[in-house]
């Protein structure tokens, strides 16, 4: 039903690099950015709950989906996978967030990932929503869990799209946090949105319009750089704690899928295998050959995978 794509900070760090010194019209960016920062504040609004402020916006009407995104990330991932959406009877309506550190939500509400569970529940309560299809991402995998660990009565189902899991080591050296850096990450960002062809990504297919203005959109969504800092940032430190692997994810039993594939660089496919196995009411769908971004160049086979899944759940 829902499908969204973060960039893994593994992901990042890849892609600037293969845009290296890649030239774009820099007299336009300024006026790009300026339009692209307005959108961003336009698109969403900031609600004040009981837990503090978390940037979101909702869309549709019917069954609700909420998002969390990887790292790094915001609201805007999931609006831009939007027009992957298949078209349901019964309709779907989605709960997009910014996890704590990114754009508009502080990072004060909610630095660890069960406090990023318990600021999504204090979202729906303020929207008089009881339950919804969690979705989470890549590196929004851990907030996910933790939703389903501390609040399984608010999922109707936990859907975990190429999910990272488990103890990760910090990065060696800190991430660069300069203003100069951040400009330079845009810039770089903005280039290579406009210049992605089928060499850059496993089964990418440019000339596929769909397929073409989702990977464009969601290349987009990791600008601006310094507004998600904060947020990238503290999501390694969190998937660092070696409490992680501690966590009793055999007690979830919402019905949950497992979607990844065996190809994929960023996200470890065999802790997805691990993952299932010890969730009691859990299903692995393997992507044969797939990479990170299965869901936008495998999206018809993965928007039915979900819809069938979610399909067989009963309403109530």
């Amino acid at each position: 039903m829902i499908l969204f794509r973060c960039v893994t900070a593994a992901a990042l760090a890849t892609l600037v690099m293969s845009v290296g010194e890649a030239q774009t019209n820099t007299t336009e960016i300024p006026l790009w950015k300026q339009q692209y920062l307005q959108e961003l504040r336009t698109n969403s609004r900031v609600m004040q709950t009981r837990l503090g402020p978390v940037e979101y916006a909702v869309d549709g009407e019917g069954v609700a989906y909420l998002s969390i995104h990887g790292t790094p990330g915001g609201y805007d991932i999931a609006l831009a996978d939007r027009r992957s959406l298949p078209t349901t009877e019964r309709g779907f309506k989605t709960i997009t967030l910014s996890r704590p550190g990114y754009l508009r939500t502080p990072l004060t509400s909610g630095e660890t990932f069960e406090q990023q569970a318990d600021l999504f529940a204090a979202l729906l309560d303020e929207l008089k929503i009881d339950r919804v299809v969690a979705v989470a991402a890549s590196g929004g995998g851990y907030a996910g869990l933790q939703f389903a660990l501390r609040h399984p009565e608010r999922c109707i189902a936990l859907v975990m799209l190429a999910p990272a899991f488990g103890t990760e080591a910090l990065p060696n050296g800190p991430p660069q946090a300069d203003a100069a850096a951040f400009v330079r990450q845009d810039e770089q960002f903005y280039a290579f949105a406009q210049q992605i062809d089928s060499s850059m990504f496993k089964d990418y297919n440019p000339n596929d319009p769909r397929q073409a203005a989702l990977m464009k959109d969601i290349m987009m969504t990791v600008i601006p750089a310094a507004e998600r800092f904060a947020g990238r940032r503290n999501d390694l430190i969190q998937r660092s704690a070696p409490a992680v692997d501690r966590w009793p994810v055999e007690t979830i039993a919402v019905p949950t899928l497992i979607l990844h594939g065996d190809a994929d660089r960023n996200s470890d496919y065999q802790r997805s295998v691990e993952l299932a196995k010890k969730l009691p009411n859990a299903k692995l769908i393997t992507i044969a050959g797939a990479d990170h971004y299965f869901p936008i160049t495998r999206g018809t086979e993965t928007r039915r995978y979900i819809s069938e899944f979610v399909a067989k759940i009963p309403e109530n």
